[in-house]
């Protein structure tokens, strides 16, 4: 809730600093600690010198490192939607297959 209620605000106002402290702050809070930094870091691009986003920027750097050292950390997926001509796949997304035998390596199958 609290990222979204961030990203609204930065869809509103790309130019809001405090918009992007409120994403890096809930991404933070969800264990996200590469997009929480670069939130910070875009707040601090359009509120240079702003010390409090400095520690913010700090903090979440030291959380990122130690979860990458500690071998905890997270991808998580993107929500975007696939194209439909995206041709990486033999069978377009949402759509089942009729044929098993594509599905198998197998010549008996």
């Amino acid at each position: 809730m609290a990222l979204a209620d961030g990203r609204s605000a930065v869809k509103l106002d790309a130019e809001w600093a405090k918009g992007w402290v409120r994403v890096g702050a809930a991404s933070l809070a969800l264990h996200r600690y590469t997009d929480a930094r670069e939130s910070y870091e875009r707040a601090l691009a359009l509120d240079e010198g702003n010390e409090q986003i400095s520690k913010y920027i700090k903090e979440a750097k030291e959380a990122e490192e130690s979860s990458l050292a500690a071998g905890k950390f997270v991808f998580h997926s993107s929500k975007r939607k696939r194209k439909t001509d995206d041709s990486s796949s033999a069978v377009p997304a949402g759509k089942r297959v009729q044929d098993k035998k594509l599905l198998s390596f197998d010549d008996d199958a």
